[in-house]
C-alpha cells in the first residue's frame, strides 16, 4: 500500500512537472519577446532587428561587395522599412528563448543538484537517499516532466522557425520574383512609367511617400521588405507592396532629390503616355496641339468620358491657347522652356496620363538644348529631354515649305502665300536634324511610333488642290512632291509610321482634316481607350470617324 501511494506520489510530481514544464515555456517566451522582466538578469529579452540596422548592414555589404562607399550619387539607400521576421529577428529570438530557458532551468536545477549531489547544504548526501528517498525522487520527476516539456516545446518553436526561414528563402522568393516579374510585364504593357512635369525626368515607378510620417519608399517592390505588404520604419504605417498597389496608399513623389515634386495620385501604378511634338519654325506644331487637344475633349465629352486637367498651368495654358485658337489670334511660340499640357481620363485604376510637349521650333536647332541630363522648367538648359522620354512622336511638315508644292498653291491663288506663314526650314532637314540627336543619344526610336502630319490641309484645300485623306495616298502625295528622307526613312527607323493631314484652325470630329485624329491614334496605339480608337487602329485609314465621304 505505501509503495502505491509512493508510487502515485511520483507519478503526480511528474505530471505537475509537465504541467509546469508548459508555464516555463510560455513565460519564458513572454518574457523574452513580449514582456518586460522585473529582473533583467534573469530574462534578458531579445533585441529588436531595427529598419536602421538592415540599412546598414546593406550598405556595408554592397560598399565591402563594390569596393567604394555607397550609396553613389544619384543612388538611394535601402529604404527604412521593418524587414520580414525571418531576415534576422527569427533567429535573433531563437538565440535569446534558448538563452533564456536554458539560465531559467540553471536557476531551478541548482537547489537540487547542490543539495541531493554535491553535498553544498550539508555534510552528507546519505539521509536524503536513505531517509527522506521520496523527497529527492519528487523533486527529480518535478523536474525532469518540466524539462522535457519546455525544451520539446522550444524544439517545436525552432523547427517551425527554421521551416519558415527554408520556406521565406526558397517558395516565398520565387514568389517576390513572380511578383516582380509581373509588375514589369504590366508596366511594359502598359506604359505606367512615372513621369514629373516638373524637372521632366521619368522613372519605372515613381517614390512612394507614407502618408503618415512622410518617409520615402523608393523601391516598393516585394523584397526583404515584405511581400504583400511593407510596414514603415519610421511610423510604422503598414501599405502594399509593387507601385500598383502602393499608388494608392502613399502620395507619389519625383525620384530625383533635386525635384522632389509630388505627382498625381496613381503615378507608377496608372497608363502614363508622353506626346512630344517637333518640327521646324512655324510649322503649326502649336496650333495642332491646341486643336487636337481641343477636339479630343470635343470627342470625350460626347462619349461622356470624364476627364481634367493633372494641374493647374495645364488648365491655364490650354484655357488660354484654345481660346486663342478658336478666335484666330494664335501667335508664334515664345522661345522659352517647353509647353507640358497634362490631362487625366477616367479616374481610379481606369484613368490614364496623357502629356502633350510643344517647344519654339528654334530649340531644336540649339545644341545646348539637346543636353539632356534633367530638364529645368526655368531655363532652356536640357528642355528638349520630353523627346528623350517620348513615346509617340508628332512631327508637324509645312506643306508651304515643300518647294513643289508651294509653287502648285501659288499658281492655283497667287495671293494665298502673302496670307501663309511658312516654315522657314526644309521639312527634311528639320526631321533628320531631330532624328539624329535622338540616334545620338542612344534614344530607341525604334520601338516608337510616329505621325507624320501635314498642317495647313484646309489652305491647300482652299486654294483647290487635291489633298489626300488615306495614310498611302499622303506618303505617295510627299513623295511625289520630293519628300523623301520622311516617307522612305521613317517607316525603317520607326515601330510604325502613319501620315495625316489636318486643318490649321480648331475643327469638330464630323470634318476632314480633323486634327484630333493623329492624338487619338498614338494613343489608342498605347492602349488609352478613346472613343473612335478602334476604328483608328483597325486599319491605316485617314478619314476621321464619322465623316462623309
Amino acid at each position: 500500500m505505501i509503495r502505491f501511494l509512493l508510487g502515485n506520489f511520483y507519478l503526480i510530481a511528474l505530471q505537475a512537472g509537465l504541467f509546469f514544464g508548459f508555464f516555463m515555456i510560455a513565460r519564458t517566451f513572454w518574457l523574452t519577446l513580449w514582456g518586460q522582466a522585473k529582473n533583467p538578469q534573469q530574462f534578458l529579452p531579445s533585441m529588436l532587428y531595427q529598419p536602421k540596422q538592415y540599412q546598414d548592414e546593406k550598405l556595408q555589404a554592397e560598399t565591402k561587395r563594390l569596393g567604394v562607399p555607397v550609396p553613389r550619387p544619384g543612388e538611394f539607400p535601402p529604404d527604412l522599412a521593418w524587414p520580414l521576421y525571418t531576415f534576422r529577428q527569427a533567429g535573433i529570438d531563437k538565440k535569446a528563448v534558448r538563452a533564456n530557458l536554458l539560465a531559467y532551468h540553471k536557476r531551478l536545477w541548482t537547489w537540487p543538484v547542490n543539495t541531493f549531489f554535491k553535498r553544498r547544504y550539508g555534510k552528507h548526501r546519505w539521509p536524503w537517499w536513505v531517509l527522506l528517498f521520496p523527497v529527492p525522487v519528487s523533486v527529480l520527476s518535478f523536474l525532469g516532466g518540466a524539462f522535457l516539456v519546455s525544451w520539446a516545446s522550444y524544439w517545436v518553436y525552432w523547427g517551425l522557425l527554421t521551416a519558415s526561414w527554408w520556406l521565406d528563402h526558397t517558395v516565398i522568393a520565387v514568389l517576390r520574383g513572380q511578383l516582380r516579374a509581373r509588375e514589369g510585364r504590366r508596366r511594359k504593357g502598359k506604359h505606367t512609367a512615372a513621369a514629373c512635369m516638373k524637372c521632366l525626368h521619368v522613372t519605372p515607378w515613381p517614390a512612394y511617400a507614407c502618408r503618415t510620417c512622410g518617409e520615402r519608399h523608393h523601391d516598393v517592390m516585394p523584397s526583404d521588405l515584405g511581400t504583400f505588404f511593407r510596414k514603415c520604419g519610421r511610423c510604422g504605417t503598414t501599405f502594399p507592396t509593387l507601385p500598383s498597389r502602393a499608388a494608392w496608399h502613399t502620395r507619389a513623389v519625383c525620384k530625383r532629390a533635386e525635384c522632389q515634386q509630388e505627382l498625381p495620385d496613381g503615378t507608377g501604378a496608372v497608363r502614363d503616355i508622353r506626346v512630344p511634338i517637333f518640327g521646324a519654325v512655324a510649322a503649326g506644331k502649336t496650333r495642332f496641339l491646341y486643336s487636337s487637344l481641343n477636339s479630343l475633349q470635343q470627342d470625350l465629352d460626347r462619349a461622356r468620358v470624364k476627364w481634367e486637367y493633372l494641374d493647374e498651368p495645364s488648365r491655364k495654358t490650354a484655357e488660354d491657347w484654345i481660346s486663342r485658337m478658336q478666335a484666330d489670334k494664335v501667335d508664334k511660340t515664345q522661345d522659352g522652356p517647353a509647353t507640358a499640357i497634362s490631362m487625366r481620363l477616367r479616374e481610379g485604376t481606369h484613368a490614364d496620363f496623357i502629356h502633350l510637349f510643344d517647344a519654339a521650333g528654334e530649340q531644336f536647332s540649339n545644341p545646348g538644348n539637346w543636353t539632356l541630363g534633367y530638364g529645368n522648367q526655368e531655363t532652356n538648359a536640357g528642355s528638349l529631354r520630353f523627346l528623350e522620354d517620348g513615346q509617340a512622336l508628332a512631327y508637324v511638315l509645312d506643306p508651304f515649305s515643300v518647294d513643289s508644292i508651294r509653287e502648285q498653291a501659288a499658281s492655283r491663288d497667287p495671293s494665298l502665300l502673302s496670307r501663309v506663314t511658312i516654315a522657314g526650314m526644309d521639312p527634311e532637314v528639320s526631321y533628320t536634324e531631330v532624328l539624329t540627336q535622338l540616334r545620338g543619344l542612344g534614344v530607341p526610336v525604334e520601338s516608337q511610333r510616329l505621325a507624320v502630319i501635314v498642317s495647313k490641309a484646309d489652305l491647300l484645300s482652299g486654294a483647290g488642290l487635291a489633298v489626300p485623306f488615306d495614310s498611302g495616298d499622303i506618303a505617295r502625295w510627299l513623295a511625289s512632291n520630293g519628300v523623301h528622307n520622311v516617307t522612305m526613312g521613317a517607316p525603317r527607323e520607326f515601330r510604325e509610321v502613319r501620315y495625316f493631314t489636318v486643318a490649321s484652325l480648331g475643327v469638330s470630329i464630323g470634318r476632314a482634316h480633323d486634327p484630333g485624329v493623329p492624338l487619338r491614334w498614338l494613343l489608342a496605339a498605347h492602349g488609352v481607350k478613346v472613343p473612335g480608337g478602334d476604328a483608328l487602329l483597325a486599319k491605316p485609314a485617314r478619314r476621321p470617324v464619322g465623316a462623309s465621304a
